[in-house]
């Protein structure tokens, strides 16, 4: 599926679920938004009321960079998403490039692959703002990144989180980059920081 550079959401689901079947990791389905321009296509999919969405083998990408632009943008109390070996790139925007999760009651990621996502506030490939519970496993997440150090919140270039009652969780995933940015509250100064050295870095830091 193509859209036209005037159309503003490829599919936008209100209600029931949706499913989104390609064959394999060849014969995939393809939602290409096919844009070059800030004018066109801002979501490939758009997810309101008690809307679900499932897609097993699917390849969504080629969103320019408007301000709500994301892949998948989801204000949905009740709703789900279920992505299974699906791969998510070249999105631009705000909040949550890859996906925007304003309000979901879960999301479940398999062996799926989010890249080339930028955002510029928060959330290269995944934004959550609301209390939302996230499985992601065995998912790759490369080359995501916030690309204005100043967001209005805390950057996050694979995962932004900012609802203390979101529960995320994840395993045998790969972040290529292998590092962290920290983001001090009172001065918001940034600091990049190994994984490997993330705990020490935390305990140092933490006064009782």
């Amino acid at each position: 599926f193509e859209t036209s550079s005037s159309a503003y959401k490829l599919f936008d689901i209100t209600a029931g679920t949706i499913t989104f079947n390609g064959e394999n990791s060849v014969n995939n389905l393809i939602l290409d938004g096919n844009s070059t321009s800030t004018a066109g296509m801002e979501r490939l999919i758009n997810i309101t009321g008690s809307g679900s969405v499932i897609a097993n083998y699917v390849t969504m990408q080629n969103l320019p960079g408007t301000s709500t632009a994301s892949a998948i943008f989801a204000n949905s109390s009740g709703g789900t998403i279920t992505l299974n070996n699906v791969t998510i790139k070249n999105i631009k925007g705000k909040n949550g490039a890859g996906i925007n999760l304003n309000s979901l009651a879960e999301l479940n990621l398999n062996n799926t692959t989010i890249e080339y996502c930028e955002a510029t506030s928060i959330g290269g490939a995944i934004n959550i703002t609301m209390a939302t519970i996230c499985n992601i496993k065995n998912c790759i997440f490369r080359n995501n990144k916030v690309t204005e150090a100043n967001g209005d919140y805390f950057g996050g270039g694979a995962i932004a989180i900012s609802n203390a009652n979101a529960v995320v969780t994840i395993d045998d995933n790969t972040m290529n980059e292998g590092t962290v940015t920290v983001r001090h509250r009172d001065s918001m100064e940034q600091e990049v920081v190994k994984l490997e050295d993330l705990v020490k870095y935390v305990e140092d830091r933490i006064k009782f």
